[in-house]
């Protein structure tokens, strides 16, 4: 038996996984990943397809390493593949560098990463056969400038209010309108069967995007145990156009609102504007300082619609990873510009 190898394990190793965190990293990074075990490995629906789980790290019989695995499925063309989120590793401090053996079993292992993985970490995916399959954009709007500046220079707290004052005049001038048009926007609290019609509808005019029918969506936003989403869809002639999805976070000492996901039928740059719109506005009376959004870095046809509501453009991110067998035929997905990924398709917007 070699000195370092890995085993697969089920859902009971929780308390195992869960000690390895708080022992390297923090009790809030492990009550994090307490809260979300069942929820990402036995109520996910993706794992009726695949089942969640656990590589443990093992020297001789000690547990010096574990990676949690949450299972996700993705449409590629006619295709459904599946892959997963990495939703965490942990080594023991004194075995750090032997975690790089959770991560050559990852990388061929399994067909998707979703996530921005560190500069460190990406070479060993790549000495394994993986490559990048897309990158995302972080697109931002100033709300608040006063409040967001005075946060990062503290003197020029006093002028703050004067500032946001000054800036909402300069939006009101620069920022277009909340769109006109025959639509109906309401807030809902339950994806229900009108959301698998729209996603039958909606997907079949993109090339490559993580499955959104309404079992996904309710247990993706509703039953997430960490955050609180507000959702919004629009109807068009009574019929569901498309949705918004959002949350608020402190993020450096910055109250941030998020646009975690947004989703309309392909080139429907009119319903995807006036989703943003009506998202910038309730995060707006919300009083945030500012609003991001990730978007696939390929999505052209949504860029005037942002930069229409005030959104700027942050440099590209790596979002995808796939393995070699099948790296060629998810890449082909993006290149044609009709592969679609947002925020709450990585693991960063749980933690």
């Amino acid at each position: 038996m070699p000195k370092y190898y890995y085993e697969l394990a089920g859902a009971e190793q929780k308390d195992v996984f869960v000690q390895l965190v708080k022992e390297n990293f923090s009790q809030k990074a492990a009550d994090i990943r307490e809260t979300i075990w069942d929820w990402g490995l036995t109520d996910n629906p993706a794992s009726a397809t695949l089942a969640g789980e656990v590589i443990l790290l093992k020297k001789e019989q000690e547990v010096i390493g574990a990676a949690y695995m949450m299972p996700f499925q993705i449409k590629n063309g006619e295709v459904t593949e599946i892959g997963y989120w990495t939703c965490g590793i942990s080594v023991k401090q004194k075995y750090r560098g032997r975690g790089t053996i959770i991560i050559r079993y990852v990388s061929p292992h399994d067909i998707l990463y979703m996530g921005f993985p560190f500069d460190k970490i990406l070479p060993i995916y790549f000495r394994r056969g993986a490559g990048v399959i897309t990158k995302t954009e972080q697109c931002f709007c100033l709300i608040n400038v006063g409040c967001w500046l005075a946060r990062k220079h503290p003197k020029i707290r006093p002028i703050s209010g004067i500032l946001n004052s000054g800036w909402s005049v300069i939006n009101k001038a620069l920022i277009r309108n909340t769109p006109k048009g025959d639509f109906t926007v309401h807030r809902i609290e339950h994806f229900n069967e009108q959301f698998d019609e729209f996603w039958q509808r909606a997907s079949s005019k993109y090339s490559t995007l993580v499955i959104r029918d309404s079992s996904y969506l309710n247990w993706r936003f509703f039953q997430c145990p960490l955050h609180r989403y507000d959702v919004l869809a629009i109807f068009k002639s009574d019929m569901l156009a498309g949705y918004v999805v959002y949350r608020i976070a402190d993020i450096n000492g910055q109250k941030t609102g998020i646009i975690v996901d947004l989703l309309v039928e392909y080139g429907d740059t009119h319903c995807f504007e006036h989703l943003l719109a009506y998202a910038r506005d309730a995060l707006k009376k919300q009083q945030v300082d500012i609003i991001t959004m990730m978007k696939s870095i390929d999505t052209t046809w949504i860029e005037s619609s942002l930069r229409r509501q005030g959104f700027r453009f942050k440099k590209p991110h790596l979002a995808m990873i796939a393995g070699s067998q099948h790296y060629k035929r998810i890449k082909a997905g993006f290149l044609n510009t009709k592969g679609w990924v947002t925020f709450s398709d990585s693991d960063n917007d749980l933690f």
